[in-house]
Parts: C-alpha cells; sequence; structure tokens
C-alpha cells in the first residue's frame, strides 16, 4: 500500500514537471497573461518597450514591441504576464534613440584637418567627415507616454487572458 501511494505522487508530480515545465510561455502563479499592440497615430509602433507599473503593489512587467507593434509582458526572466489589479502604463522607445542629449557630440578622433573640410557643402558633412556622431534626439514615444507621472494610459489586468491595445497619439 505504502509503494502504490509513492508511485502515485511521483507520478503525479512528473505529469507536472512535464506539463508546465514545456510551455512555451509561464504565466506566474496569480499573474495575467498579457499581450496587445502599439500604435502611434493608427500605425503599429515597432521597437518599443511597454510597462505595467501597478499602483497598488507588486513588481513592474515589461515587454519590448516587435515590427508589427506586438507586445507581450514578462514579470521575470522566466515568467511571463502582470500581476492583476489597476497599472499605470509607460512607454519609451527601445535602445539608444530614447537618450536625447540636446544634440551633443561625440566626438571621434578626426583623420582629417579642417583643409581637408572645405570641399564639403554643409557643417553636417563636415562634422560626419570629422568622425563626430550626433546622437538622435527626438524619440518615437511622445513625452507624454514616457514617465509614470504624465501617462493618460491605464490598464487593468486580471487572471486569465489579457488584450491590451494601447493607441497613443502624437497630438
Amino acid at each position: 500500500m505504502f509503494n502504490s501511494k509513492l508511485l502515485h505522487h511521483l507520478a503525479t508530480s512528473l505529469l507536472c514537471i512535464v506539463f508546465f515545465g514545456c510551455a512555451d510561455e509561464k504565466t506566474g502563479p496569480g499573474l495575467g497573461s498579457v499581450k496587445g499592440l502599439v500604435t502611434l497615430d493608427g500605425k503599429p509602433l515597432p521597437n518599443v518597450t511597454v510597462t505595467f507599473t501597478p499602483v497598488e503593489k507588486g513588481s513592474t512587467s515589461s515587454g519590448t514591441t516587435d515590427q508589427n507593434g506586438k507586445y507581450s509582458l514578462r514579470y521575470s526572466a522566466s515568467l511571463f504576464g502582470a500581476v492583476p489589479g489597476e497599472h499605470k502604463v509607460t512607454v519609451v522607445a527601445a535602445g539608444p534613440e530614447d537618450e536625447a542629449n540636446d544634440g551633443e557630440f561625440d566626438e571621434i578622433e578626426p583623420e582629417e584637418t579642417d583643409e581637408d573640410m572645405e570641399d564639403f557643402e554643409s557643417n553636417e558633412e563636415v562634422d560626419a567627415a570629422r568622425g563626430q556622431v550626433r546622437k538622435k534626439t527626438a524619440s518615437s514615444v511622445p513625452d507624454t507616454y514616457r514617465k509614470t507621472t504624465s501617462t493618460p494610459l491605464k490598464a487593468t489586468v486580471v487572471v486569465g487572458e489579457n488584450d491590451v491595445p494601447l493607441p497613443l497619439t502624437s497630438k
């Protein structure tokens, strides 16, 4: 009798490990799966990071949009989803284009002298030839959506599936 109970528990545990361990996307216990589409003025917005910040308590969840503007939130490296409840939602451009720096230059050692620059027609061409690189100062995401203190975007997450479209406007 002892062996059959032990065998039953081992079989049940093994099935749980196989079933839950092989899932493509694991939503953690008590989390809601969150997916959606980010658009700017009606057009899909690729390569932006969407972050859901709980209004009450809990950790944030975030995800980056694909080339079609679709996102899926991650709660942690191994779990998908977000904690249930009200969230403030922020959207920022992923990568260096979101790091505004007022048009300052990054210096790279120039190989040419000023005399070599006389053939160029614009200051931008001279700057490029001198090895100076201007960082992008404009973000693809309007400032309003970039901070939890100013974003108008809110979402309610429930345990289960959540489809949360995020329609942004540039005006």
